[in-house]
């Protein structure tokens, strides 16, 4: 798993990237896009945050608390709205369940995201061992402890 400091170095990378190509700024974007291209630092940024960061880079710290609120969607989610905006209703027990609004990022991709935040990805190239037998798909400490935690 990441330090605190090696995922905010490679969120400010990643995050600058994005932001040079995407205007106006949205986290989801960002965040989705990140999930697509490297999701153990999407895990990461939800276990590990990002440490202290400068008052100009307060949009690290929304990704962080965004990806974390995310955590919670293995409780079940709802993602309604219409082309690039909306909401994503996280269901939960006690609690009365979160409610995320986002802009700049299509519907379509964020309940993939969702979706496959709930299940985990199904495995492309599922593998055999040497009795034959269907083998899982690796997955990371980072994706584990991600699924697990509860708070």
């Amino acid at each position: 798993m990441m330090t605190a400091e090696e995922v905010r170095v490679n969120v400010e990378l990643f995050g600058l990237l994005i932001r040079r190509k995407q205007n106006p700024f949205s986290c989801m974007l960002i965040l989705v896009k990140l999930y697509k291209s490297d999701e153990e630092l999407f895990y990461n940024l939800a276990l590990a945050g990002v440490g202290g960061c400068s008052p100009a880079l307060v949009w690290m710290r929304e990704l962080e608390t965004l990806a974390r609120r995310l955590q919670k969607i293995n409780r079940g989610f709802d993602v309604v709205g219409e082309g690039d905006c909306g909401r994503i209703r996280i269901y939960s027990v006690g609690d009365g369940g979160d409610t995320i609004t986002f802009d700049g990022v299509s519907v379509d991709e964020v309940k993939s995201m969702c979706a496959e935040l709930r299940t985990g990805r199904e495995s492309v190239n599922p593998t055999k061992d040497k009795r034959g037998r269907m083998v899982g798909t690796p997955v990371s400490k980072a994706y584990v402890e991600y699924r697990l935690r509860d708070e």
